[in-house]
Parts: structure tokens; sequence; C-alpha cells
């Protein structure tokens, strides 16, 4: 008996040495060698093994520790991890010399959810040199996702262990940190460490394979692979044959050979069951999933991905489980399931750690889904997250992954140009690539930039590339994408019959492969050309089913232009009451849409601006029935959206110890308008929104007013807030026409003005040079008088536009304006109210201008009048700064507070000289206020600037500025300035807290900026509203020191006799034109913009003149009284 067992058991040995291939034969049960133990365990894994013999057979080895861990091995195969883990873990205590020990027990432990007992007993042992010890806690340390604490420690321990085991591990620890070429040299010295015939030497060459597919090496990396798979299978190597053939199958995945890649991937799925690897059968089936998704098979991909997701899952390898979440949730994205892909992504992010790559994939996904939501805010948050991560490891398909995105996000903002800019940077990064699905992508992505920039051609051309890429590889998605693309490309060139032949060819295909998106687009394009040709009920019934489909989908975009489109229809067809529940419709889901991206300004401008000709359309529409107080409303809806929900963000924040809970305020607010969540889910979240809300409310019971400061302003909420010589003036400018709104305490005024938009630019260009784009800008710079106001189409635009409505507005009343793009940069108190034929147009003096009539003041829109009148003030504190000192080593003076041209930034600021009325300026401002801060020379810096600002009442800069790239910034002293560079800019602006009742920018066109058709001026002036300044006066052209100066001078009397600050501005400018010049080229730069209600400036108090006089008096007196008793003195002794 004792005989058959040795023979059976001499058998089994007999037959795993034939099957690892290893030089060491003899070995026996009673006395295994360190190597044997290793190819006994090697066998184990690389073979399909009966586990009950070979558990009987490892039954009979007397060394405790070789029969534990060889059964732990067994225990492994099956999938018992909790009986591998308790085999393994009583060891620990004596620290076995066996490296293989400590890499199995971290699986055992991790796999089974006994992480905690590792890490209490690396606690327990913290201190110890024990190099082993050391090892083991630097996998810890990598599997709990510490990649860089973990190569440092493997650093440290290489000395003492030196093993091609530890320049393994170390080299993943390099590799989830982006340093693939510390990774690939670590694997090489690795490698030189193993015998030439050792069974492990594939295992390195196939990891330096993937480093440099990673590195974007990609032909190197197929030679590598190719090599590792011979290795492999001469050793009998089947886990990392395994490995070889999944990666060989990837690069030919990414040229566009599916079908030769899933026949890799399926001889490695064969062979992990075979062997009972479930880490191999994992990666061979998560990778033929990855296959099915870039052909768009959904289904099947789903099918891959799940069991690869279920058994990465069973043994808990995080990293791995990091990757397969960005698959599965763009797998949900594809069927529009938002919520799951989210969630997916989320845990993606959890299980990723610190390896950056799988960071990178999961902070993109999550970008994309509020991309894709119109939640452009976090999306953009997101992207730059993702981009800064994939800089840092330089992976060049990431990066244009990124690139892509980012440049998606600026494409739907309406921003084609930055959208190019990122398109282009992302074709550059793969140029060097052979991985033709991307290419494909970012092909396409430059055919949709090109035909919104109407270079047809050039879009042509890339949408045909993509799609000849996205047939070869076989990417049905992108080539059907980009077919839908090309369609629309001929549509907008009114070739509809190519249009038609395109989308019904690649229809069928769109609805097979379900791809939602790109349906609703070419039902959209259809119902336009069906609209076009006068077939309306077709159109009508097509876009229904667009609006339909978005709804199902939650496509935001594709609901609003349906919606609109319908709405155009109905009006065209006078079905006035379904034009208007159309065009409500899409209003509001703007709005909605609209409410989570004020965290960013850029973004939530852009996308009004995208919108615009809706709100457009919508007042066309009410005042095509004269239904002139919604049109109004709607109006000023259209206007400053984000401005003003900025100013509800600032004072709540100003009102909020805690600002957490407003921020989770708003992130719910935009949950519950995405619709992505269930019933249950809603409810919720309703509640929880509630508690924040009641949270917020218990710390500032005024901050209610503000969170539900989110409805529309009505004309009877507007006119009780006015005061009685309260006039709001607002202008509407369409295509063929302008109307008029004038809202005063008691009546409301419309009316329509005969003059079309291109009529009205031209009443304005005529005006003065400087607003006729045809003249060079620069020359005006150079010489004031080309400025050259045209009186008399001063007066005609004031007759045609303004005549009529001002004329019901008594005199010496104020008139706040709430004017166009056209408008904004025109100072309307300069327009001339009355012209004679014989009178000469450049002869001012004898000129009635309407700032002799009204005062006259702005706002971006009369909601943001009326909540500037709700702060509180500051005590009576006034910051002066002035007299920069400039350091470019002349002592001109600029007789001009602008720059003379359009050059580069510093090249610009060379030109700059100091200002030589400046000082008397400040000055005299001084001499009439108390409580003054001054800063001159080279003390007028950017930093006292900020060090000061916050908590004054009065801020006055007297100091140079200029537009760079369309952006206003001001100029500080430079000589004396460690801390900040002297230039401020608008985004620094918004990060102060301020709450000033005025702010005067003493400079040369600190009132313009980029002109946004929905926000209007995008400057210094929207800039200090949203740091907390109530009013602002700036300036719209270059404007001359010496007479600044004075201006200023005038205006602060003005202010200290206790006007408003209307009436000061305006009594400043009327005593200017008559004491020193009546060209408005001088006056009527500055603006005053918001809060117009007087301000104590606490003018200086003349005590201590009095005191002095007195004392002097005093002492005269004196002098006289002693020469008085002296004389007297003199005259009794004569006598």
């Amino acid at each position: 008996m004792y005989v058959i067992a040795l023979i059976f058991f001499l058998t089994s040995v007999n037959v795993f040495f034939q099957s690892a291939a290893e030089p060491n034969r003899n070995v026996n049960s009673q006395n295994y060698s360190s190597g044997d133990l290793k190819s006994y365990k090697f066998y184990l894994e690389n073979n399909s093994i009966n586990s009950e013999t070979e558990l009987k057979s490892i039954e009979k080895i007397e060394n405790p520790f070789r029969k534990d861990f060889l059964k732990s091995v067994i225990y492994k195969k099956s999938g018992d991890f909790k009986k591998q883990f308790e085999l393994l873990f009583p060891h620990l205590k004596s620290l076995p010399d066996n490296l293989s020990f400590y890499e199995e027990l971290i699986f055992a432990a991790n796999a089974s959810n006994n992480f905690a007992k590792l890490e209490k007993f690396l606690k327990e042992n913290r201190g110890s040199t024990n190099k082993y010890l050391i090892y083991l806690d630097a996998l810890y340390n990598f599997n709990a996702g510490n990649s860089g604490t973990a190569s440092k420690i493997f650093e440290k321990i290489l000395p003492d262990l030196n093993s091609s085991e530890v320049y393994y591990n170390l080299s993943y620890a390099y590799r989830a940190l982006g340093n693939y070429d510390k990774a690939f040299k670590t694997l090489e010295k690795g490698k030189t460490l193993l015998p030439k015939e050792d069974f492990d030497v594939s295992k390195f060459t196939i990891a330096q394979g993937s480093v440099l597919y990673l590195s974007g090496k990609f032909k190197e990396t197929k030679q590598f692979y190719e090599t590792g798979l011979k290795e492999a299978e001469a050793k009998t190597n089947n886990n990392e044959k395994i490995k070889a053939l999944v990666n060989i199958g990837i690069i030919y995945d990414d040229n566009g050979d599916v079908y030769t890649a899933r026949e890799y991937f399926e001889k490695a799925i064969n062979l992990a069951e075979k062997i009972s690897s479930i880490e191999s059968s994992a990666l061979a089936n998560s990778e033929m999933g990855v296959s099915f998704s870039l052909t768009n098979e959904l289904a099947d991909a789903q099918k891959y991905y799940k069991i690869s997701f279920d058994l990465y899952k069973k043994i808990n390898d995080k990293t791995r489980l990091a990757f397969l979440s960005r698959n599965l949730g763009n797998l949900k994205m594809s069927f529009a399931d938002y919520n799951s892909a989210l969630n997916y992504f989320d845990e993606g992010l959890k299980f990723s750690g610190d390896n950056k790559r799988a960071r990178i994939q999961n902070l993109t996904g999550i970008a994309d889904v509020y991309h894709n939501l119109s939640n452009f805010t976090k999306a953009m948050e997101f992207y730059e997250q993702a981009k800064k991560v994939a800089e840092e490891i330089k992976d060049v398909e990431l990066q244009a992954n990124v690139k892509l995105g980012l440049g998606a996000l600026y494409f739907n903002l309406d921003k084609p140009q930055k959208a190019l800019a990122h398109f282009k940077e992302a074709e550059k990064l793969i140029a060097g690539t052979n991985n033709i699905f991307q290419q494909s992508t970012v092909y396409h992505k430059l055919g949709i930039t090109y035909s919104e920039l109407n270079n047809f051609s050039l879009a042509e051309k890339y949408f045909k590339t993509s799609i000849r890429l996205a047939k070869e590889c076989g990417d049905i998605k992108n080539e059907l994408t980009s077919s839908t693309d090309l369609a629309f490309l001929f549509f907008i060139q009114n070739n509809y019959d190519e249009t038609f032949s395109i989308i019904q060819k690649i229809m069928p295909a769109v609805k097979e492969y379900e791809l939602w998106d790109l349906l609703e687009l070419q039902k959209i394009i259809i119902a336009k050309i069906y609209k076009q040709k006068g077939n309306i009920n077709s159109a009508i019934n097509i876009f229904k089913e667009a609006d339909l489909l978005g709804k199902s989908s939650r496509n935001i975009d594709t609901q609003i232009e349906s919606t609109f489109q319908l709405a155009e229809i109905f009006k065209e067809q006078s079905q006035n009451k379904d034009a208007e529940i159309f065009y409500l419709n899409a209003v509001k889901l703007i709005d909605e849409s609209s409410a989570s991206l004020s965290g960013n300004s850029e973004i939530q401008i852009s996308y009004f601006a995208n919108y615009k000709d809706i709100y457009d359309s919508l007042t066309d529409f009410y005042l095509s029935q004269r239904r002139n107080k919604e049109a109004f409303i709607v109006v000023e809806q259209s206007r400053s959206r984000n401005t003003e929900q900025n100013l509800t963000k600032i004072k709540l924040n100003s009102l909020l110890k805690d600002k957490t809970k407003l921020d989770k305020f708003y992130e719910i607010e935009w949950m519950l308008n995405s619709g992505i969540y269930e019933e249950a889910e809603i409810k919720s979240l309703t509640s929880a929104q509630e508690k924040v809300k009641q949270g917020i409310i218990s710390q500032n019971k005024e901050a209610e007013k503000y969170l539900l400061n989110n409805k529309n302003i009505s004309i009877e909420e507007l006119q009780s807030n006015l005061r009685k010589a309260e006039n709001l003036l607002s202008i509407y400018v369409s295509q063929n026409y302008s109307q008029c709104f004038l809202l005063s305490k008691n009546n409301f005024i419309s009316g329509r003005i005969n003059i079309s938009r291109d009529g009205l630019l031209k009443l304005i260009y005529n005006i003065s040079p400087y607003y006729n784009p045809e003249y060079d800008d620069s020359e005006i710079y150079f010489n004031q008088d080309l400025f050259s106001l045209n009186a008399q189409a001063s007066f005609e635009l004031y007759k045609v536009l303004f005549s009529e409505i001002i004329s019901k507005i008594p005199r010496d009343e104020s008139i706040i304006f709430n004017l166009p793009p056209e408008l904004i940069a025109v100072p309307i108190e300069l327009l001339v109210t009355e012209y004679k034929d014989f009178y000469s147009a450049y002869n001012y003096d004898s000129k009635n201008f309407l700032i002799y009539d009204y005062n006259i003041s702005y706002t971006p829109s009369f909601k943001i009048y009326l909540s500037q009148r709700q702060q509180k003030q500051n005590d009576n504190n006034v910051l002066l700064i002035g007299d920069p000192s400039l350091e470019n080593g002349s002592e001109l003076y600029s007789m001009r507070r602008g720059l003379l041209d359009d050059r580069d930034l510093y090249t610009r600021l060379s030109t700059l000289y100091p200002l030589e009325f400046s000082r008397e300026e400040i000055n005299e401002i001084d001499a009439v206020t108390a409580n003054t801060t001054l800063f001159l020379s080279g003390d007028a810096t950017e930093s006292n600037f900020k060090l000061n600002a916050v908590d004054k009442n009065i801020i006055h800069l007297s100091t140079h500025s200029f537009q760079y790239k369309n952006q206003p910034l001001i100029v500080f002293s430079n000589t004396n300035d460690k801390q900040n560079d002297g230039l401020l800019e608008a985004e620094e602006i918004v990060k102060l807290n301020l709450n000033s009742e005025l702010v005067v920018l003493s400079s040369c066109r600190s009132g313009l900026g980029e002109i946004d058709k929905a926000e209007g001026i995008l400057g210094m002036q929207k800039a200090f509203y949203e740091a907390g300044a109530k009013s602002l006066v700036i300036s719209l052209w270059d404007v001359s020191d010496k007479y600044t100066a004075k201006f200023m001078a005038e205006f602060y009397k003005q202010l200290s006799e206790g006007k408003s600050k209307a009436e000061a501005l305006r009594y400043a400018k009327i005593n200017f034109i008559k004491n020193y010049s009546a060209n408005p080229y001088y006056w009527s730069a500055f603006v005053l913009y918001g809060n117009t209600e007087s301000i104590n400036i606490s003018e200086k108090s003349n005590i201590i003149f009095y005191v002095v006089i007195f004392i002097l008096a005093g002492i005269i007196l004196f002098v006289i009284y002693k020469k008085v008793i002296n004389i007297n003195s003199v005259s009794n002794s004569q006598t």
C-alpha cells in the first residue's frame, strides 16, 4: 500500500517537472529546496490540475510552511481566498525568507477582506528593520493604492533584497505613478538577475511591452509582446501567455483589426478557463468587452465586462476594478443611463487610489457625464483635473482624450476657435500613434469645428477621413457619427438631396445600434428640410419625435432645439397659443439647465449666448401681438443672467459662515434638475435639500430670500421698488426694427421704432470714427481730435431712437439705461437733443446735450439695479491710489491713460509713462474726503490695493489701464511689490470680498472689454460688481490725464454737497463744459453703472484750520498788546 502511494506521488512529481521544464529534477516530498518550491507553485498556477489529488500529495510534505504555502495556491485557484489567507497568515510571525509568500499573503488578505489584520500587524511592528517586513509594507501600500509610498519603500529595501521580484513590483509602482521610463529601466535591471532559462523571463518582457505601450511607443510594444509570447510558450508559462495574447489583441484592436484581436482574446479566455486562473480570465474577458464596445456591439460588450467585473470583484483587484468601472461607465453612457455611469466612474475613482492612469480615465468619464447633462461647470472642473494628471505622466493617448473632451465642451458652448485649438493639439498628440479609433474620433471633431467656422471644404475632408478610418477599424459608432455630421454639413449648404441620401442610408444602422443622440440629430435635420420645403405636418411630427427621444435620453440640447423649432412653426402658422407654450418650454429648459453653471462665469455666459436667439424670438413673438409687458420681461430675463446669479451667490456667501452648506444646496439643485434620478431618489434628494436649506437659514434668516432669487421679476415688483423720479429705459434691437420700454413708478410705456439693427449701427458709426470699425482705432489714441464727435449724427441717433420716449420723462429726473450690445459702449449723455441745419457739426459750445436735462446712469439689468440697493454699507472709509511709479527709464509724461497700440503685453508696458496730473487728482480728492487711506508713487502697488480694499466704502484708482487680448488690465506701481506683478486682472478682482458703495476707475477704457450678446461688456465693471461693489464710474475711451484730474475733483466736490452719484456726475460734466471744454471727448467718457444713491464722503472738518487761526490771532493780539504796553511805558518815562 505504501509502495503504491509512493509510486503515485513520484508519478505526480514527474508529470509536474515535465510540464514545468525545469532543469532541477531531483526532488522528493521530504526536502524541497527554495527553487523547487517556486517550481511547484509555477506548476500549480499554470496547469489544469486535480485539486484533491494535488492536496493529498502536498499533505505529505513535512515542512509546515511549504505545505501550507502550496495548499494556499490551490485554494487561490479554486476561489477560496478565506482559506488561502487562513493558511498563510499564521506563518507571518516567523517572517519567511520567501518573497512569493508575501505577495500571496497580500493577495489573499485583499481578496478575503482581511487587509485590516495585515494593517494591524504592520502597525504593531512599525519601526522594525526586518527586510521582509519592510517588503510586506511596500506591497501593502501598493495594493492600498499608495503607489508613491510603495515606490519609496521598495527603493529603500533594494540593497537588502536584490531580487528580481522587488524590481518587478517596484516597476508597477512607477507605472501606476506614470513614470514609464523608470518602470522600463527597473524591469530591465530585474530581468538581468534572472537566469536566461527562468520561466519568469517572459513576465518581465511582457511587462516591458506594457510600459512601452503606455509610453506611446507602439512599434516596439508589439515586438516585446511577441517575444514574451514565445518565451512563455517555451516554458509553458500559461499565465504570461494569456497576458501576451491579450496585449497583442489590444494592438490589433488599436489598429482597427477587431476580428483578429478577438481571436487572440478568445484563445486567452479559453486558456484561462483551462488552468482555472481567475485573474487571467478577468483580464481576457475585460479586453474582449472593450473590443465589442469599439464596434458598438454593446450587448456583447456588457456581457464580457460583467464577467470580468464579477471576477475582479471576487479577488478585490482595485486597480483593475478602476479601469473596468470606467469601461462600464462608458457603456452606460452609450445607453444614456447617466446615473449608473456616474456611479461607475465615482466607484472607479475610489478604486484608483493614486494610479494616475486610472484616475485620468475615471475623471474624464465623470466630466463626460456632466458634459452630456449640460452641467458644463462640473464638466470643466473634472476635465481640468484629468488634464493636470495626464500632463504629469506624459501619456499621449490620455492627454489626447482630455483635449477632445475640453474641445467638445467649448464647441457646445459656441466657442469654436477655442474648441479648434484643443482638437488640433489632440491631432498632434495622436499623429505618431497607430490608434486608428482615436484618429477617427479626432478627425470627426475637427470636421464639426471647421463646419461651424464655415470652412466647408476642410470640414468635408476631415469627415470623409474619419469615416474611412472608422470603416477600416470597424468603429461603427464613429462611422455613423461622422456620416451624420457630413449630412448636416450638406444641409447647411442647402444640398438637401445629398443630406437625405446619407441619412436614409445610415438611419437603419443608427436604430439597430441604438445611437439615440444621432437619431435625434438626424430627425431634427430631416424636420428642418421638410420645414424649408413647406411640408409642415411632417416637420411637426418629426420635431415631436426628436423631442421625445431627447427626453428619453435626457439630451437637453435636443429638447431645446426641437421645442424651439416647433414654437417657430406654430408662430408662422398663427397658432399663437401652441407657439407660446413651446417658446416658454424652451426658455424653461434653458433656465433650468443653466442654474448649475454659475460656478464658472465663462461657461455660463457662453451657454446663454448660445441660446440668446430663443429669447429674442420669444420677444418678437410677444411684440407682434402687442404684448409689450411680456416682451419687456423676456428682454430683462435675457440680459446679464450670469452677473445676476453670481451676485446672488456673493450675497449668500457674505451672510454665511459655513459655505459648504451653500455648495451642497446648489449641488442637490442640479441633481434634481438633471432628470437622471428615479422617483424614490428624487424624494430623498428633495428632503436632503430642504434639510440643507433650513441649515442655511438657521445661520442667517436673510439668506432665505436669496435662495429663492431665481424667479423672474415682474413689472409690478420693479415699480414697487422704484422711487418717484426714477425711470428705467430699455432698448431692444431686432433684425428689422427696434423697441423701447420705459418704466416709472406709475407708468409703463413701450413703442416700436422703425430702425433695423443695420440701420442703427450705421447711425452709431456716423457719430464718431471711434465707433466705425473701418477706422484704425490706434490713430484715435494718438490724437484726441480724431474722436471728432459729429453733433449732427449724434442728433440723428437721438431723434430716431430716443426723442419720443424721452419726451415722456420730466426734466431733471433720473434715467437708468439698460442697453443692447449695439449701444453698450455709447454714453447716451453725449447725444445732442437739438440741431439746426446752419449749425457746425463740430462746434460743441452751442449744442444742447442730453446730460443738461437728466441724471443718467446704466445697469446690466434692472433686477441687478434694484438688488444693489440692498447691500449693507461699510464705514465711510476711502482708498485713494494714484501716480504709480513705472520702471521704464524715461522722464516723459504720458498725456493719456491708455496705450498706443495692440502690441505684445511687455512691449506695451514699456511704453507707459508716469501720469503728470494723477498726484494732483488724488490730493484734491483727499482734500474733500475723510478716513482716507492714500497710496502714491512707489506705494501705489497692487498688493497695497488688495490689502486695503476690502473695508473701504469708496475706492478711487487713478492709473493706467488698457486692453490686452480684449481683456482689461489696471496698472499699479511695479517698482516695489514682491507679491504681485502690478497688473490687476478681472479674475483677480472677482476674488476680492468688497462691500464698496463706489469704485472709480479713473483710467483709460476701464469700462470696455469683450461684448457678449447676452451678458454685455465682460470687463472691469462686471468684475467689480461680482467682487461686491454697488456702483462704478468707468471710462469708455482714452482720457486726458490733465482734464481727468480736474473732472474728478469736480465730481467729488458735487458728491460732498450731498448729491446722488448720478447727479454729482451730471453736474461735474455740466461744470466741466462751462469751465473747460464742451467737446464730449473730454467729459462724456466717464459713466456711472449701478446704485445711484448719494454717499456720505465725510468731508474733512475745518476745526483744525479754525484752531490754528484762533491761535495765530491770539499771538497777534498778544504781540500788539505787548507793543502797546511798551509804548505806554516809554511815554510815561518821557513824561
